[in-house]
Protein backbone atom coordinates (compact mmCIF):
# COMPACT_ATOMS: atom_id res chain seq x y z
CA UNK A 1 0.00 0.00 0.00
CA UNK A 2 1.70 3.41 -1.09
CA UNK A 3 0.49 6.91 0.95
CA UNK A 4 0.80 9.74 0.06
CA UNK A 5 -0.36 13.43 2.07
CA UNK A 6 -1.06 16.75 1.84
CA UNK A 7 -0.08 18.55 4.83
CA UNK A 8 -2.16 22.13 5.24
CA UNK A 9 -0.70 24.57 8.21
CA UNK A 10 -2.66 27.37 8.64
CA UNK A 11 -1.84 29.87 11.45
CA UNK A 12 -3.17 32.74 12.13
CA UNK A 13 -1.62 36.31 13.94
CA UNK A 14 -4.00 35.74 17.31
CA UNK A 15 -1.36 32.87 18.03
CA UNK A 16 -3.23 29.40 17.23
CA UNK A 17 -3.63 27.55 14.06
CA UNK A 18 -4.98 24.32 11.96
CA UNK A 19 -2.85 21.60 10.21
CA UNK A 20 -5.03 19.46 7.84
CA UNK A 21 -3.60 16.18 6.45
CA UNK A 22 -4.99 14.76 3.20
CA UNK A 23 -3.98 11.19 2.55
CA UNK A 24 -5.47 9.47 -0.49
CA UNK A 25 -4.36 5.82 0.07
CA UNK A 26 -2.81 4.35 -3.39
CA UNK A 27 -2.35 0.78 -5.09
CA UNK A 28 -0.81 -0.32 -8.37
CA UNK A 29 1.50 1.26 -10.56
CA UNK A 30 3.26 4.36 -10.10
CA UNK A 31 3.16 6.65 -13.42
CA UNK A 32 5.02 9.15 -12.18
CA UNK A 33 7.63 10.23 -9.67
CA UNK A 34 7.69 14.14 -9.28
CA UNK A 35 7.36 15.66 -5.54
CA UNK A 36 6.27 19.21 -5.22
CA UNK A 37 6.97 21.51 -2.34
CA UNK A 38 5.09 24.79 -1.17
CA UNK A 39 6.22 27.18 1.46
CA UNK A 40 4.24 30.11 3.05
CA UNK A 41 5.99 32.34 5.91
CA UNK A 42 3.52 33.25 8.94
CA UNK A 43 3.51 37.06 8.72
CA UNK A 44 6.71 39.16 9.59
CA UNK A 45 8.21 37.53 12.70
CA UNK A 46 7.67 33.88 12.39
CA UNK A 47 9.44 31.57 9.87
CA UNK A 48 6.69 28.28 10.13
CA UNK A 49 5.68 27.25 7.04
CA UNK A 50 1.88 27.75 6.22
CA UNK A 51 1.23 25.11 3.57
CA UNK A 52 3.28 22.36 2.86
CA UNK A 53 2.95 20.12 0.24
CA UNK A 54 5.21 17.18 -0.69
CA UNK A 55 4.77 13.74 -2.11
CA UNK A 56 4.54 11.49 -5.33
CA UNK A 57 2.41 12.82 -8.26
CA UNK A 58 0.18 11.63 -9.92
CA UNK A 59 -0.37 8.03 -8.45
CA UNK A 60 -2.79 5.46 -8.81
CA UNK A 61 -5.80 5.98 -6.47
CA UNK A 62 -7.33 2.84 -4.21
CA UNK A 63 -10.29 1.69 -6.60
CA UNK A 64 -11.61 2.13 -9.91
CA UNK A 65 -14.37 4.26 -9.98
CA UNK A 66 -13.35 6.73 -7.17
CA UNK A 67 -11.31 8.69 -5.28
CA UNK A 68 -10.72 8.03 -1.98
CA UNK A 69 -9.67 11.07 -0.03
CA UNK A 70 -9.14 11.43 3.83
CA UNK A 71 -8.70 14.75 5.63
CA UNK A 72 -7.50 15.03 9.16
CA UNK A 73 -7.84 19.02 10.54
CA UNK A 74 -5.84 19.44 13.74
CA UNK A 75 -6.00 22.73 15.18
CA UNK A 76 -2.11 23.25 16.91
CA UNK A 77 -2.72 26.75 18.19
CA UNK A 78 -2.94 28.21 21.59
CA UNK A 79 -6.76 29.21 21.50
CA UNK A 80 -10.09 27.74 20.13
CA UNK A 81 -10.51 28.14 16.23
CA UNK A 82 -13.89 29.61 14.81
CA UNK A 83 -16.43 27.15 12.99
CA UNK A 84 -15.46 27.04 9.32
CA UNK A 85 -16.03 25.43 5.65
CA UNK A 86 -14.30 22.88 3.59
CA UNK A 87 -14.84 22.07 -0.18
CA UNK A 88 -13.08 19.53 -2.40
CA UNK A 89 -12.80 19.96 -5.99
CA UNK A 90 -12.45 17.13 -8.85
CA UNK A 91 -10.84 18.63 -12.01
CA UNK A 92 -12.41 22.07 -10.89
CA UNK A 93 -15.41 21.11 -10.32
CA UNK A 94 -17.07 21.61 -7.00
CA UNK A 95 -17.78 17.53 -5.75
CA UNK A 96 -17.75 17.73 -1.48
CA UNK A 97 -18.76 20.76 0.78
CA UNK A 98 -17.84 20.18 4.43
CA UNK A 99 -18.23 21.78 7.83
CA UNK A 100 -15.42 22.29 10.06
CA UNK A 101 -16.31 22.76 13.66
CA UNK A 102 -14.61 25.20 16.17
CA UNK A 103 -11.82 22.85 17.88
CA UNK A 104 -10.14 23.27 20.96
CA UNK A 105 -6.64 24.27 21.61
CA UNK A 106 -3.83 22.20 20.55
CA UNK A 107 -3.03 19.67 23.05
CA UNK A 108 -0.41 16.78 22.77
CA UNK A 109 -1.18 14.28 21.66
CA UNK A 110 -4.57 15.98 19.81
CA UNK A 111 -7.57 14.37 21.16
CA UNK A 112 -11.19 14.57 19.92
CA UNK A 113 -11.45 18.08 20.89
CA UNK A 114 -8.86 19.50 18.73
CA UNK A 115 -8.96 17.60 15.45
CA UNK A 116 -11.72 16.35 12.78
CA UNK A 117 -10.91 13.63 10.41
CA UNK A 118 -13.32 13.63 7.48
CA UNK A 119 -13.39 11.01 4.82
CA UNK A 120 -15.03 11.29 1.12
CA UNK A 121 -15.21 9.09 -1.47
CA UNK A 122 -15.58 10.81 -5.12
CA UNK A 123 -16.86 9.01 -8.02
CA UNK A 124 -14.57 9.43 -11.05
CA UNK A 125 -13.71 8.08 -14.06
CA UNK A 126 -10.17 6.22 -15.74
CA UNK A 127 -7.92 8.62 -16.12
CA UNK A 128 -5.69 11.66 -14.71
CA UNK A 129 -7.89 14.08 -12.48
CA UNK A 130 -6.69 17.00 -9.91
CA UNK A 131 -7.82 16.59 -6.35
CA UNK A 132 -7.94 20.26 -4.91
CA UNK A 133 -8.55 20.64 -1.32
CA UNK A 134 -9.63 24.82 0.20
CA UNK A 135 -10.11 25.46 3.91
CA UNK A 136 -11.60 27.96 5.59
CA UNK A 137 -13.68 29.14 2.16
CA UNK A 138 -15.71 31.53 4.14
CA UNK A 139 -13.05 32.85 5.62
CA UNK A 140 -13.73 32.37 9.81
CA UNK A 141 -10.60 32.37 10.95
CA UNK A 142 -8.23 35.18 10.44
CA UNK A 143 -4.71 33.96 8.51
CA UNK A 144 -1.46 35.23 8.33
CA UNK A 145 -1.63 34.46 4.14
CA UNK A 146 -5.23 34.02 3.58
CA UNK A 147 -3.72 33.16 -0.13
CA UNK A 148 -2.67 29.39 1.80
CA UNK A 149 -5.89 27.86 2.12
CA UNK A 150 -5.69 25.40 -0.91
CA UNK A 151 -3.74 21.90 -1.84
CA UNK A 152 -4.04 19.82 -4.62
CA UNK A 153 -2.73 16.93 -6.20
CA UNK A 154 -2.35 15.03 -9.38
CA UNK A 155 -4.25 11.60 -8.82
CA UNK A 156 -4.72 8.80 -12.22
CA UNK A 157 -8.14 6.35 -11.87
CA UNK A 158 -7.50 2.82 -12.88
CA UNK A 159 -10.11 1.45 -14.90
CA UNK A 160 -12.08 -1.74 -13.85
CA UNK A 161 -11.21 -4.72 -15.99
CA UNK A 162 -13.68 -7.54 -15.03
CA UNK A 163 -14.35 -10.59 -16.50
CA UNK A 164 -17.06 -13.01 -15.82
CA UNK A 165 -18.02 -16.74 -16.88
CA UNK A 166 -21.28 -18.24 -16.67
CA UNK A 167 -23.04 -21.07 -15.41
CA UNK A 168 -21.55 -23.57 -17.46
CA UNK A 169 -19.31 -25.86 -15.31
CA UNK A 170 -16.35 -25.60 -17.41
CA UNK A 171 -12.91 -24.49 -15.49
CA UNK A 172 -10.07 -22.95 -16.81
CA UNK A 173 -8.09 -19.78 -16.74
CA UNK A 174 -7.89 -16.38 -18.42
CA UNK A 175 -4.85 -14.23 -18.11
CA UNK A 176 -4.14 -10.45 -19.00
CA UNK A 177 -1.16 -8.75 -19.74
CA UNK A 178 0.52 -5.59 -21.16
CA UNK A 179 2.97 -5.36 -24.21
CA UNK A 180 6.09 -5.34 -22.12
CA UNK A 181 5.22 -8.54 -20.24
CA UNK A 182 3.60 -7.55 -17.23
CA UNK A 183 0.33 -9.56 -15.83
CA UNK A 184 -2.36 -7.38 -14.50
CA UNK A 185 -5.07 -10.22 -14.23
CA UNK A 186 -4.99 -14.17 -13.44
CA UNK A 187 -8.42 -15.58 -13.22
CA UNK A 188 -8.98 -18.84 -11.97
CA UNK A 189 -12.15 -19.84 -12.94
CA UNK A 190 -14.52 -22.26 -11.15
CA UNK A 191 -17.76 -20.78 -12.53
CA UNK A 192 -19.80 -18.84 -11.90
CA UNK A 193 -16.79 -16.97 -11.12
CA UNK A 194 -16.03 -12.88 -11.50
CA UNK A 195 -12.49 -11.89 -11.07
CA UNK A 196 -11.90 -8.03 -11.48
CA UNK A 197 -8.79 -6.21 -11.53
CA UNK A 198 -8.37 -2.34 -11.47
CA UNK A 199 -5.33 -1.64 -14.84
CA UNK A 200 -4.06 1.79 -15.57
CA UNK A 201 -5.75 3.24 -18.15
CA UNK A 202 -5.08 3.42 -21.86
CA UNK A 203 -3.04 0.46 -21.60
CA UNK A 204 -2.94 -2.31 -24.35
CA UNK A 205 -4.35 -5.68 -22.70
CA UNK A 206 -4.07 -9.12 -24.18
CA UNK A 207 -6.26 -11.80 -22.37
CA UNK A 208 -5.71 -15.23 -22.97
CA UNK A 209 -7.87 -17.81 -21.88
CA UNK A 210 -6.47 -21.31 -21.03
CA UNK A 211 -9.17 -24.47 -19.81
CA UNK A 212 -8.74 -27.13 -17.54
CA UNK A 213 -7.69 -30.78 -19.21
CA UNK A 214 -10.22 -32.15 -20.63
CA UNK A 215 -12.33 -29.05 -20.32
CA UNK A 216 -13.32 -26.75 -23.61
CA UNK A 217 -12.93 -22.81 -23.92
CA UNK A 218 -16.30 -21.92 -25.96
CA UNK A 219 -15.43 -18.33 -26.49
CA UNK A 220 -15.56 -14.89 -25.35
CA UNK A 221 -19.10 -13.32 -25.03
CA UNK A 222 -21.29 -10.17 -24.09
CA UNK A 223 -18.10 -8.25 -23.81
CA UNK A 224 -18.97 -4.01 -22.49
CA UNK A 225 -16.87 -1.13 -23.05
CA UNK A 226 -13.35 -1.72 -24.55
CA UNK A 227 -13.69 -5.43 -24.49
CA UNK A 228 -17.33 -5.30 -26.64
CA UNK A 229 -14.49 -6.39 -29.74
CA UNK A 230 -13.70 -9.48 -28.04
CA UNK A 231 -15.07 -12.56 -29.95
CA UNK A 232 -14.32 -16.18 -30.98
CA UNK A 233 -11.33 -18.31 -28.91
CA UNK A 234 -8.41 -16.84 -29.53
CA UNK A 235 -6.67 -14.11 -27.43
CA UNK A 236 -8.27 -10.95 -27.33
CA UNK A 237 -6.10 -7.53 -27.57
CA UNK A 238 -7.95 -3.99 -26.13
CA UNK A 239 -7.03 -0.71 -25.51
CA UNK A 240 -8.74 -0.25 -21.78
CA UNK A 241 -10.10 3.55 -22.03
CA UNK A 242 -13.75 2.42 -20.61
CA UNK A 243 -14.53 0.58 -17.24
CA UNK A 244 -15.24 -2.74 -19.38
CA UNK A 245 -16.37 -6.61 -19.07
CA UNK A 246 -16.11 -9.78 -20.89
CA UNK A 247 -17.59 -13.50 -20.18
CA UNK A 248 -15.44 -16.22 -20.78
CA UNK A 249 -17.05 -19.35 -21.32
CA UNK A 250 -16.17 -22.96 -20.64
CA UNK A 251 -17.92 -26.28 -20.94
CA UNK A 252 -17.05 -29.35 -19.24
CA UNK A 253 -16.81 -32.58 -20.13
CA UNK A 254 -19.94 -33.51 -19.41
CA UNK A 255 -22.91 -31.62 -21.17
CA UNK A 256 -26.35 -32.35 -22.15
CA UNK A 257 -27.80 -31.29 -25.68
CA UNK A 258 -31.41 -31.37 -25.42
CA UNK A 259 -33.67 -31.09 -28.20
CA UNK A 260 -37.16 -30.83 -28.49
CA UNK A 261 -38.83 -32.07 -32.19
CA UNK A 262 -42.48 -31.14 -33.17
CA UNK A 263 -45.61 -30.42 -30.98
CA UNK A 264 -44.05 -30.33 -27.44
CA UNK A 265 -41.35 -29.57 -25.16
CA UNK A 266 -38.80 -30.89 -22.91
CA UNK A 267 -37.10 -29.69 -19.90
CA UNK A 268 -34.96 -30.75 -17.11
CA UNK A 269 -33.40 -28.94 -13.91
CA UNK A 270 -29.89 -27.57 -14.19
CA UNK A 271 -27.26 -28.23 -11.37
CA UNK A 272 -28.41 -25.08 -9.52
CA UNK A 273 -32.24 -26.00 -8.94
CA UNK A 274 -33.47 -23.79 -11.91
CA UNK A 275 -36.01 -25.61 -13.98
CA UNK A 276 -34.73 -25.16 -17.60
CA UNK A 277 -37.61 -25.61 -20.71
CA UNK A 278 -36.51 -26.19 -24.30
CA UNK A 279 -39.54 -25.28 -26.39
CA UNK A 280 -40.38 -26.76 -29.50
CA UNK A 281 -37.75 -26.71 -32.15
CA UNK A 282 -34.87 -25.39 -30.47
CA UNK A 283 -31.81 -26.78 -28.73
CA UNK A 284 -29.67 -26.59 -25.84
CA UNK A 285 -26.61 -27.13 -24.50
CA UNK A 286 -25.73 -27.39 -20.88
CA UNK A 287 -22.74 -28.53 -18.90
CA UNK A 288 -22.62 -30.65 -15.97
CA UNK A 289 -20.34 -31.47 -13.33
CA UNK A 290 -19.55 -35.30 -14.13
CA UNK A 291 -21.33 -37.95 -13.11
CA UNK A 292 -24.17 -35.65 -12.15
CA UNK A 293 -27.69 -37.22 -12.10
CA UNK A 294 -30.06 -35.63 -14.74
CA UNK A 295 -33.46 -36.23 -15.24
CA UNK A 296 -35.50 -35.18 -18.48
CA UNK A 297 -39.33 -34.53 -18.78
CA UNK A 298 -41.56 -34.88 -22.27
CA UNK A 299 -44.17 -32.48 -22.11
CA UNK A 300 -46.70 -33.11 -25.20
CA UNK A 301 -48.96 -30.12 -26.87
CA UNK A 302 -52.36 -29.92 -27.10
CA UNK A 303 -53.14 -32.90 -29.49
CA UNK A 304 -50.30 -34.25 -29.58
CA UNK A 305 -48.48 -37.11 -28.63
CA UNK A 306 -44.37 -37.80 -26.44
CA UNK A 307 -43.45 -40.27 -29.16
CA UNK A 308 -40.04 -41.37 -27.45
CA UNK A 309 -36.53 -40.26 -26.99
CA UNK A 310 -33.61 -40.73 -29.29
CA UNK A 311 -30.10 -40.17 -28.49
CA UNK A 312 -28.69 -38.68 -31.18
CA UNK A 313 -25.03 -39.43 -30.28
CA UNK A 314 -22.80 -39.79 -26.66
CA UNK A 315 -24.45 -42.11 -24.87
CA UNK A 316 -24.98 -41.99 -20.77
CA UNK A 317 -22.90 -43.17 -17.69
CA UNK A 318 -24.58 -46.86 -17.23
CA UNK A 319 -27.37 -47.63 -18.92
CA UNK A 320 -30.11 -45.21 -20.65
CA UNK A 321 -33.63 -45.36 -19.34
CA UNK A 322 -36.59 -46.73 -21.60
CA UNK A 323 -36.92 -44.35 -24.24
CA UNK A 324 -40.42 -43.92 -24.17
CA UNK A 325 -40.37 -43.34 -20.42
CA UNK A 326 -40.89 -39.57 -18.92
CA UNK A 327 -39.47 -38.35 -16.87
CA UNK A 328 -35.94 -40.06 -18.21
CA UNK A 329 -33.11 -40.13 -15.66
CA UNK A 330 -29.80 -41.25 -16.12
CA UNK A 331 -25.77 -40.38 -15.43
CA UNK A 332 -24.61 -37.92 -17.17
CA UNK A 333 -20.26 -38.15 -17.42
CA UNK A 334 -19.46 -36.69 -21.17
CA UNK A 335 -21.41 -35.32 -24.04
CA UNK A 336 -24.78 -37.17 -25.00
CA UNK A 337 -27.30 -35.44 -27.47
CA UNK A 338 -30.89 -36.18 -26.68
CA UNK A 339 -34.25 -35.61 -28.67
CA UNK A 340 -37.65 -35.52 -27.86
CA UNK A 341 -39.89 -36.14 -30.45
CA UNK A 342 -43.58 -35.21 -30.86
CA UNK A 343 -46.19 -36.18 -32.83
CA UNK A 344 -49.68 -34.87 -33.53
CA UNK A 345 -52.55 -36.88 -32.41
CA UNK A 346 -55.63 -37.49 -35.03
CA UNK A 347 -58.68 -36.54 -33.48
CA UNK A 348 -60.87 -39.05 -32.52
CA UNK A 349 -63.51 -40.00 -35.43
CA UNK A 350 -66.96 -39.00 -34.68
CA UNK A 351 -69.74 -41.14 -36.08
CA UNK A 352 -72.18 -40.68 -38.86
CA UNK A 353 -75.81 -42.24 -39.56
CA UNK A 354 -76.63 -43.89 -42.86
CA UNK A 355 -80.74 -44.09 -43.21
CA UNK A 356 -82.26 -46.22 -45.17
CA UNK A 357 -85.99 -45.96 -45.95
CA UNK A 358 -87.98 -48.46 -48.23
CA UNK A 359 -90.85 -48.17 -50.37
CA UNK A 360 -92.65 -49.38 -53.46
CA UNK A 361 -95.07 -51.96 -54.44
CA UNK A 362 -92.50 -54.60 -53.36
CA UNK A 363 -90.31 -56.03 -50.77
CA UNK A 364 -86.96 -56.51 -49.90
CA UNK A 365 -84.37 -55.95 -47.41
CA UNK A 366 -80.97 -54.02 -47.69
CA UNK A 367 -77.93 -54.50 -46.09
CA UNK A 368 -74.47 -52.76 -45.70
CA UNK A 369 -70.73 -53.95 -44.75
CA UNK A 370 -71.62 -52.05 -41.19
CA UNK A 371 -74.04 -55.01 -40.23
CA UNK A 372 -77.19 -53.60 -41.04
CA UNK A 373 -80.38 -55.20 -42.03
CA UNK A 374 -83.54 -53.62 -42.42
CA UNK A 375 -87.35 -53.60 -42.44
CA UNK A 376 -88.78 -51.18 -43.32
CA UNK A 377 -86.59 -48.59 -41.75
CA UNK A 378 -83.16 -48.90 -40.80
CA UNK A 379 -80.15 -46.93 -40.15
CA UNK A 380 -76.47 -48.16 -38.67
CA UNK A 381 -73.45 -45.61 -37.28
CA UNK A 382 -69.94 -45.45 -38.27
CA UNK A 383 -67.11 -43.39 -38.25
CA UNK A 384 -66.86 -40.33 -40.55
CA UNK A 385 -64.66 -41.51 -43.35
CA UNK A 386 -65.74 -45.00 -43.78
CA UNK A 387 -66.72 -46.73 -46.87
CA UNK A 388 -70.19 -48.08 -46.91
CA UNK A 389 -71.67 -50.30 -49.38
CA UNK A 390 -75.31 -51.01 -49.76
CA UNK A 391 -77.00 -54.13 -51.32
CA UNK A 392 -80.85 -54.18 -52.24
CA UNK A 393 -82.74 -58.09 -52.35
CA UNK A 394 -85.83 -58.17 -53.15
CA UNK A 395 -87.74 -60.73 -52.21
CA UNK A 396 -88.93 -63.83 -54.58
CA UNK A 397 -92.40 -62.17 -55.94
CA UNK A 398 -89.96 -58.41 -56.35
CA UNK A 399 -87.60 -56.73 -57.89
CA UNK A 400 -85.32 -54.00 -56.62
CA UNK A 401 -86.56 -50.53 -58.82
CA UNK A 402 -84.26 -47.58 -58.10
CA UNK A 403 -81.99 -45.71 -55.05
CA UNK A 404 -83.56 -41.94 -54.71
CA UNK A 405 -83.77 -39.07 -51.85
CA UNK A 406 -80.57 -39.52 -51.58
CA UNK A 407 -78.92 -37.05 -49.23
CA UNK A 408 -75.51 -36.07 -48.12
CA UNK A 409 -72.84 -38.83 -48.70
CA UNK A 410 -75.72 -41.10 -49.90
CA UNK A 411 -76.62 -38.67 -53.17
CA UNK A 412 -74.51 -40.19 -55.56
CA UNK A 413 -76.63 -43.32 -55.29
CA UNK A 414 -79.82 -41.38 -56.67
CA UNK A 415 -81.21 -42.75 -59.72
CA UNK A 416 -78.93 -46.15 -59.69
CA UNK A 417 -80.52 -49.12 -60.70
CA UNK A 418 -77.83 -51.17 -59.61
CA UNK A 419 -78.92 -53.20 -56.28
CA UNK A 420 -75.29 -52.18 -54.99
CA UNK A 421 -73.91 -48.73 -54.57
CA UNK A 422 -70.69 -47.95 -52.82
CA UNK A 423 -69.76 -44.25 -51.10
CA UNK A 424 -67.79 -42.30 -48.43
CA UNK A 425 -70.15 -41.75 -45.92
CA UNK A 426 -68.61 -38.48 -43.92
CA UNK A 427 -71.95 -36.83 -43.03
CA UNK A 428 -75.03 -38.30 -41.84
CA UNK A 429 -77.31 -39.36 -45.06
CA UNK A 430 -80.29 -40.57 -45.94
CA UNK A 431 -81.22 -42.85 -49.21
CA UNK A 432 -84.63 -44.84 -50.05
CA UNK A 433 -84.84 -48.11 -52.08
CA UNK A 434 -87.98 -48.76 -53.96
CA UNK A 435 -89.14 -52.37 -54.66
CA UNK A 436 -91.84 -52.89 -57.27
CA UNK A 437 -93.84 -56.20 -57.19
CA UNK A 438 -93.79 -58.81 -60.05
Amino acid sequence: MKKVAITILKSFASGFGVSALLICAAVGTVLADSSISKTFELGETQAQPDLTFGGTSPVVSTKPGQIAILVNVINVGSSSTNESKGNILVDGALTEAFAIPGLAASSSPPTSASQKTFNFTIPAGPGLHTVEIRLDVNNQNRESDEGNNTASRSVTVPASLTVITPQRFGSGKVVGKLPDGTTVMTCAIQPPATCTEPVPPNSTVTLIATPAPDHTFVGWQSGTGSAATCTGTGPCRFVLTANSQISAAFDPPSILTLRASGPGKATFNLATGTLHTVESGFTSATGFLPNSHVSITAIPASGSSFAGWTVVSGSPAGAMCNLNATPCSFIIDKRIFVDAKFSTTPPPASPVTITVIKSGSGTGTVTNNAGMNCGAECSSSVNAGATITLKALPSSNSTFNNWSNGTGSAAVCNNSTSGICSFTLSQNSTITATFVAR
